[in-house]
């Protein structure tokens, strides 16, 4: 569910260059804060906006699941 999953600091972007967010932002969130709980999917319209578009497009195609 990604809570416990810092954005910047941890490795969690599979299949990306340093498994990481490679352009940093200001703000430290996790990746709960980028899933819509209701929907169990990605806040796609945020990360867009927010991210460098590599790291978003990095983001997005990460399969998310129920847990």
């Amino acid at each position: 569910n990604g809570l416990s999953i810092r954005v910047h600091a941890d490795k969690w972007i599979p299949n990306h260059l340093t498994n990481k967010v490679l352009y940093l932002m200001h703000d430290e969130w996790r990746v709960f804060d980028l899933i819509d709980p209701d929907l169990n999917w990605w806040r796609r319209d945020l990360i867009m906006a927010t991210f460098h578009r590599k790291d978003a497009e990095a983001i997005c195609r990460i399969y998310t699941t129920k847990s």
